[in-house]
């Protein structure tokens, strides 16, 4: 799943709540969809929509990095 969105501190509790939604959605209303595998190592990416404004030293930039979903540039798909 992808989700494309502004990479700055003040987002990052957004998309972590999108985050939390989607694996709630998937556990509660889509098993299936949910069972399937992906081949890359995590499935859910964060495309910046924008520059990457996210201080290393800040707690949103730990919260990203916990969650395992920390923004990134670009994505190439196969």
């Amino acid at each position: 799943m992808l989700e494309v969105h502004s990479a700055n501190s003040s987002e990052v509790k957004t998309v972590l709540k999108k985050f939390q939604w989607l694996k709630d959605w998937l556990h509660r209303d889509a098993p299936e969809i949910s069972k399937l595998k992906a081949k890359s190592k995590n499935p859910f990416i964060w495309i910046q929509s924008k520059n990457f404004q996210i201080p290393k030293n800040t707690p949103q930039y730990l919260a990203a990095i916990q969650a395992g979903l920390l923004p990134i540039k670009r994505i190439e798909l196969n």
